[in-house]
């Protein structure tokens, strides 16, 4: 094993390998963020378009004002976020880095291994170098935006581990397998075990709530508004593993498990002086080829995966929108009817309350009335008898004196009709008065 920690060539390799892994690894991760905002807000839509229409009634009115702008701005921002993801190709972006990357990494294995002894390998591998990056560039449609690497190189090793590169040494045989074809076998059969995992746990899910939709819908009753959502969550899970590319990943990985291990079978049964040189690079050639026609395998179908999850997911979205549509102007409907109602019924009760008030005002103006006449025919009569009887005193006064008087005469009913000598009489006095 010889060492070149000089070598510029090597280095500029590896740290072009590490920026677009790196760059491969910020760009799915915002990709997947952006696929599970959008499910998680197509869910949350169709539970908002639910309660809108099953249970405005019961709610107050600012509840369904809210429910109704939920409605609304719900698919607006899953719809925007899907034209977001597709105007800058965020999946696209992160396989095409990924597979330069890995085309790299492969050119740097071979440059180290096949190609160790090659006076013309620093010119073979600067120009794989600039190749794979115009391919880069073409494939993500000349927009092409990467963060600056400033990490170790390589930027996996680890000194504490022995099976760990170093990353600037030629490598023989039995090196080359322990750091390049034990490590790969190794990432991807713990890897698989983890997608295995992944994969029962979205499947059971999938089962769960797909059975719940069934369950639903047979039991009936108010129940059954329901099945739209349980079927939506169902949908996002089905749409979610295939967006992982679980079974893509799952069959790929388990083929390159198989053929690394008949590619180290085959090596550790060689003699030791069987090992030589030629050996060694059919050795090379073998895995690297099956590592890259996976990669290639793999990007090719999450490619077609991606197509396809665009294409559910834009339907999924007009789909959400027109029932969101529909809900918002079946609650609107449902407003203008109970706004029209408490209108009718203010007016009802408006109406009611003038004509108690003006009957209950008529009631007292003639309570009022008839305690005023009783009270007037009461003082008339009582002033009716007073002038009576202040007539009768001064008639008395001023024609007797201090006469006495015939009680006869004072109890006689002078009310009575006068009688024409009465009248002559009377004339008589008042005349002389």
């Amino acid at each position: 094993m010889s060492e070149n920690p000089q070598n510029k060539v090597l280095e500029t390799a590896w740290h072009r390998y590490a920026q677009l892994d790196a760059n491969a690894r910020i760009t799915k991760k915002r990709y997947m963020r952006l696929k599970r905002v959008m499910a998680s807000l197509t869910v949350l839509a169709v539970l908002f378009a639910i309660l809108a229409d099953a249970y405005s009634a019961s709610v107050p009115t600012w509840t369904q004002l809210i429910l109704r702008i939920l409605l609304i701005i719900t698919p607006i921002t899953t719809s925007i976020i899907a034209a977001f993801a597709n105007k800058f190709q965020q999946g696209q972006r992160y396989l095409a880095s990924r597979a330069a990357a890995e085309e790299i990494l492969k050119e740097i294995y071979v440059y180290r291994t096949v190609l160790k002894h090659s006076p013309a390998r620093n010119k073979w591998l600067s120009d794989r170098l600039a190749d794979i990056q115009r391919k880069l560039f073409r494939a993500v449609s000349g927009e092409l935006f990467l963060k600056q690497y400033k990490g170790d190189l390589p930027p996996y090793y680890d000194a504490s581990k022995e099976y760990s590169d170093p990353g600037y040494e030629d490598l023989t045989g039995p090196e080359y397998v322990t750091y390049r074809l034990e490590d790969q076998l190794a990432w991807h059969i713990k890897k698989n075990l983890e997608l295995q995992s992944e994969r029962k746990r979205i499947q059971w899910l999938i089962l769960t709530f797909g059975g719940g939709s069934a369950f639903l819908a047979a039991w009936g009753g108010s129940l059954v508004v329901w099945v739209a959502l349980t079927s939506t969550v169902a949908a996002a899970l089905i749409g979610w593993e295939e967006l992982l590319g679980l079974d893509i990943k799952v069959t790929n990985y388990s083929r390159v498990i198989l053929e690394l291990n008949i590619i180290r079978d085959q090596w550790q049964m060689l003699n030791e002086d069987e090992r030589t040189e030629e050996e060694a690079s059919k050795m090379v050639r073998a895995t690297e080829n099956i590592l890259w026609n996976q990669n290639i395998e793999f990007v090719n179908a999450m490619q077609k995966a991606l197509a396809a999850s665009d294409g559910e997911e834009e339907e999924l979205i007009k789909h959400v929108l027109e029932k969101g549509r529909v809900a918002s102007e079946q609650m609107q409907r449902k407003l203008y009817t109970e706004t029209e109602e408490l209108i009718d019924e203010g007016i009802d009760e408006a109406v009611g309350r003038v004509e108690k008030s003006i009957e209950t005002s008529v009631e007292s103006l003639h309570e009022m009335y008839t305690d005023m006449r009783a009270i007037d025919e009461e003082e008339l009569a009582l002033a009716k008898s007073a002038v009576e009887e202040t007539v009768e005193d001064d008639f008395i006064d001023e024609d007797f004196g201090e006469m006495p008087v015939d009680e006869d005469f004072v109890d006689e009913d002078f009310t009575d009709p006068v009688s024409e000598e009465d009248e002559n009489f009377i004339d008589e006095v008042w005349v002389d008065d």
